[in-house]
């Protein structure tokens, strides 16, 4: 029988030591969940801020100019002056 007492005792050793592993690995994933949750909502928090920011500078922003056709700033060089092709042939035949 005693020797009975002492397996039972060490097996109710060793179920007690997993049951504090599995209690410290539940409270250390419900802690990592919590920080995980916190840092969600202060960077949704940071990101609806700056969007509303966003959204009232483009509003207090004066309006853009209208995009339509530049006026030419320089004009091209004048080209050469065509000749008509009899103007030719009149000054090779004479």
């Amino acid at each position: 029988m005693p020797e009975t007492r002492v397996v039972n005792e060490g097996r109710q050793a060793r179920l007690a030591r997993l049951a504090d592993a599995a209690a410290q690995g539940r409270s250390e994933a419900e802690a990592e969940a919590r920080r995980v949750e916190e840092n969600t909502l202060r960077l949704r928090a940071l990101r609806l801020a700056k969007e509303a920011a966003d959204r009232e500078a483009a509003a207090n922003a004066p309006p853009k100019p209208a995009r339509g056709r530049k006026a030419a700033a320089k004009k091209t060089p004048a080209r050469a002056k065509a000749i008509k092709v009899e103007e030719l042939n009149a000054e090779d035949d004479g």
